[in-house]
């Protein structure tokens, strides 16, 4: 077929598609064919370096400054003030138990039921509070993660396999932090439990909040997954823990650690 042929047939059909839409999808040409020809397109991929060799775009360097100082100037809005430094530490230390606090206090405000534990892993705490005051800033340096609050139902034999992988990843300085729960351990074996002051019968039912990473495994929390139930509560850990500075600070209070025992280190003489 010619060149002038493809061109035209081309043009008939491009036609043939403008009427067809203002017609509604009906055909005003029973000889033109109803679809618009398919092309070929072949897209053929090719490395793009990205590096000093780029250059530096004013534009978004401009975007970046402007926006930037914005930001930080908001970090340094002062939210409250500490009484004392917030350290991880056995139990969670104070900064662990804190936090482990706060997310049990929260869950049972949204959930409007009583929360028996809170599980706060160390490593999602990525920095100490210092004494003085508390800024921003300092709170997304602390929990810079997007972790939600979660609220999972499990029973008493699902909540030692937890107390026990705790005692078992800890070591003598710093343990993941629960609030809720006394543990006594001894060279990383659990010897004793207690929630509230009561024994954990296994087939007892408890409620547990602790982050969506936890519930789905991090931390080698696997047996999270047997919950009987999740309430997911659509509440950061952090938003959470700057609700709780900010009430405190505008009641006239400063943030001060939990002061319960809640890891205690009995070995045996050897």
């Amino acid at each position: 077929m010619r060149a002038s042929q493809i061109t035209r047939r081309r043009r008939r059909w491009n036609l043939a598609a403008a009427l067809l839409l203002l017609s509604g999808g009906q055909s005003v040409f029973a000889q033109e064919p109803q679809t618009l020809p398919t092309a070929d397109i072949r897209i053929k991929p090719a490395p793009i370096r990205v590096d000093a060799s780029a250059g530096e775009d004013k534009m978004v360097k401009e975007l970046v400054a402007r926006y930037g100082e914005r930001l930080r100037a908001e970090m340094r809005t002062v939210i409250g003030r500490a009484d004392q430094d917030l350290i991880k530490g056995l139990g969670g230390g104070s900064l662990g138990a804190l936090v482990a606090d706060v997310i049990r206090r929260t869950a049972e405000q949204i959930t409007g039921e009583p929360v028996h534990v809170a599980l706060q892993n160390s490593g999602g705490l990525r920095r100490p509070i210092a004494r003085g005051k508390i800024t921003l800033g300092t709170i997304y340096e602390v929990m810079p993660f997007e972790n939600q609050i979660v609220v999972l139902e499990i029973s008493g034999e699902t909540l030692l396999a937890i107390i026990r992988h705790l005692v078992a990843r800890g070591n003598e300085r710093i343990t993941d932090a629960l609030s809720g729960v006394q543990i006594v351990a001894c060279r990383g074996e659990l010897k004793s439990a207690l929630v509230n002051g009561r024994s954990i019968e296994p087939h007892a039912i408890y409620r547990l909040a602790t982050s969506d990473y936890l519930h789905q495994g991090g931390s080698g929390y696997t047996m999270l997954a047997a919950a009987r139930t999740a309430i997911p509560t659509g509440v950061t850990i952090r938003d959470a823990l700057l609700t709780f500075i900010r009430r405190e600070a505008a009641a006239g209070r400063a943030i001060v650690a939990p002061t319960d025992e809640r890891f205690r280190i009995e070995c045996p003489e050897r």
